[in-house]
């Protein structure tokens, strides 16, 4: 952990800003995403990376060297673009966003993508008139929820694993 102040010095200061810096261990050679048109979600989840295409909806699993473990196809039945991909490190599920229209939804898999329990739309919040058109997904242990974005009105807001906005964020977005 480095600590930097504002100026970018280093010590310890009552402001300073605290940030981790990851080292990874190497680049994903373009063969190893062979078959992933358009990269767009990545999720870690153990020692495995997984990179999704944005419109085959598939997924190509890396281990931490980045070399390609196998692909896991969409786990989707209808068409549609696949936004998004989180480990829920508390289930230890993959969740699969599609947005579908004005709608969107999820998908859970386990690991190896076998699909568990059935779809769930999302619950829009009721300050999005239009329904949703949702960016990447994201999990936060600390909330047990996901964070993801609406595209069209740029607000980010949880989800719970179930699909449902929790209450506190029903009617008022927490970033806008």
């Amino acid at each position: 952990i480095y600590t930097l102040t504002a100026t970018g010095e280093q010590g310890p200061i009552a402001d300073a800003l605290v940030c981790r810096v990851n080292v990874g261990l190497g680049a994903v050679q373009e063969s190893a995403l062979a078959g992933i048109e358009t990269p767009f979600s990545v999720t870690a989840a153990g020692n495995d990376v997984f990179v999704v295409d944005l419109y085959e909806g598939r997924a190509v699993r890396l281990d931490s060297s980045l070399n390609r473990v196998g692909v896991i196809e969409t786990p989707f039945i209808t068409e549609g673009p696949t936004r998004g991909i989180a480990y829920n490190s508390d289930d230890g599920r993959l969740y699969w966003l599609q947005n579908l229209g004005t709608m969107a939804r999820l998908v859970t898999t386990d690991l190896d993508g076998q699909i568990e329990g059935d779809p769930v739309l999302i619950d829009a919040p009721a300050f999005l008139p239009a329904g949703v058109r949702l960016g990447d997904l994201t999990y936060d242990a600390a909330n047990n929820w996901f964070w993801t974005m609406d595209l069209v009105e740029r607000v980010i807001f949880p989800l719970q694993p179930d699909g449902v906005v929790p209450v506190a964020f029903r009617s008022e977005p927490l970033l806008r």
